[in-house]
């Protein structure tokens, strides 16, 4: 998370244990609407190092998280989280070259990081960071994988969809124990425009009509900000865009003819 003027900066397949081997694609806007592809292939358990570059598009927001899930449940920070951050796409650099990713934060109460750091290639509904239950499972990872499916293709070139899809994540991330510890503040127009965009995603998590992307995780520890990727297999990338074209036009039209959300 990028909070402020601070560097901020998913589901798996029910038969991910037949194969180990990903491909994370990494994406170039070469233009506001135009994407080119360049794989990057990594392995499940692979150790790589990352640094943010930029977060954009994105919007700035203010959040509350906690408690239950905030810096001091999770082995890191104090107390509750009250404060701005950005929330959108997070470019991603691996192993300090020219190979990236785009992925989203998964947790709000932790900064991004602008230089290297250690972190591994895990399946999404493992990323538990601390203490048990964790703050992922197989529900809420098969949950994500619907809010990307529907919003990540639009998240690559509309701030205000980007911003949303990364407030629908940490909705979902922050039900603890049953309990919604994840609040977005205020009332203003730009807020509003993003909790109502959050909600037209979130109103389809347990719809499964929607199809749960295939995402993975990489873990930094209890101590770093974990990202969620996207990870479709060899030969799947052109595929992916043309489903992402189809859910930018719906994710589009749920936010036009949706009733305003709390």
């Amino acid at each position: 998370m990028a909070r402020g003027t601070l560097n901020q900066v998913p589901c798996r397949f029910e038969d991910m244990t037949v194969s180990n081997k990903i491909l994370i694609a990494g994406l170039s806007l070469f233009t506001t609407v135009c994407l080119h592809a360049t794989p990057v292939t990594l392995n499940l358990g692979d150790p790589i190092h990352i640094h943010e570059k930029n977060v954009t598009p994105h919007k700035n927001v203010n959040i509350t998280s906690g408690p239950g899930f905030d810096g001091t449940s999770y082995g890191y920070g104090s107390g509750t989280f009250n404060g701005n951050v950005y929330a959108g796409l997070n470019r991603l650099v691996i192993n300090n070259n020219q190979e990236y990713v785009y992925g989203f934060c998964i947790d709000p109460f932790h900064f991004s990081s602008t230089v290297n750091k250690p972190y591994t290639v895990i399946n999404l509904a493992d990323d538990h960071k601390a203490p048990s239950p964790g703050i992922l499972d197989e529900t809420k990872a098969m949950q994500i994988g619907r809010l990307w499916t529907l919003g990540y293709q639009a998240s690559l070139t509309d701030g205000l969809l980007g911003a949303a899809l990364q407030v629908a994540i940490w909705e979902v991330v922050g039900v603890i124990n049953g309990v919604d510890t994840f609040t977005l503040n205020g009332t203003d127009a730009g807020t509003v425009a993003v909790r109502n965009a959050a909600q037209s995603l979130l109103s389809h998590k347990n719809d499964t009509t929607v199809a749960s992307a295939r995402l993975f995780a990489l873990s930094g520890g209890v101590d770093a900000q974990d990202y969620v990727v996207s990870a479709p297999e060899t030969g799947a990338t052109i595929f992916l865009f043309g489903i992402g074209v189809l859910a930018l036009f719906r994710f589009r039209k749920l936010v036009n003819t949706s009733a305003p959300g709390a």
